[in-house]
């Protein structure tokens, strides 16, 4: 091996260590998982969901959802159902509403609301499109609404967080 390879290879290797030593906590943002379980709230619906950076708004499979009116202001009716069964019914004012494209169709409305998520015990409310996530491998994606501030992702690893959240949030 020539001396320049050898060079080489002794910076590489230095890069590899100074990366290796690195905290795993930087400016107060956690490390975690692109697959990490996460609770939401009110109802406590425990999810294995999907970290998504790409994602603006956290996501979630909601069914029968119905619009209607309440003293002049938008409203929605939804069931939700966690990982483990569990089902609830909801009732909530709309936040707003979400118009997303997709390649191929016309514009998709989507009601916003507002839900507390809380991922390895880290809770705050949040805006949350009700979708239908038919097909999709995780019933919640929780995107950057949630993320930012609070987790890296490290795309390469599921559940490194511990489910630390509670079965309901204090009132």
């Amino acid at each position: 091996m020539s001396a320049i390879e050898v060079r080489k290879l002794a910076g590489a290797a230095v890069a590899l260590c100074v990366v290796a030593a690195a905290p795993a906590r930087s400016n107060g943002v956690q490390p975690a998982g692109w697959v990490e379980y996460a609770s939401l709230y009110p109802g406590g619906l425990v999810y294995s969901a999907k970290l998504d950076s790409g994602a603006r708004t956290t996501s979630v499979h909601a069914t029968g959802i119905q619009l209607f009116k309440r003293d002049g202001a938008d409203w929605v009716t939804f069931r939700l159902k966690g990982d483990d069964g569990t089902q609830r019914a909801f009732e909530m004012p709309v936040a707003r509403v979400s118009r997303t494209r997709d390649m191929t169709g016309p514009p998709i409305v989507r009601p916003v609301v507002k839900l507390t998520v809380c991922v390895g015990g880290i809770s705050a409310p949040v805006d949350v499109n009700l979708s239908n996530r038919t097909g999709f491998n995780h019933g919640l994606l929780v995107g950057r609404n949630f993320l930012r501030g609070r987790f890296m992702i490290d795309s390469g690893n599921r559940h490194l967080l511990k489910l630390a959240c509670p079965s309901e949030l204090p009132k």
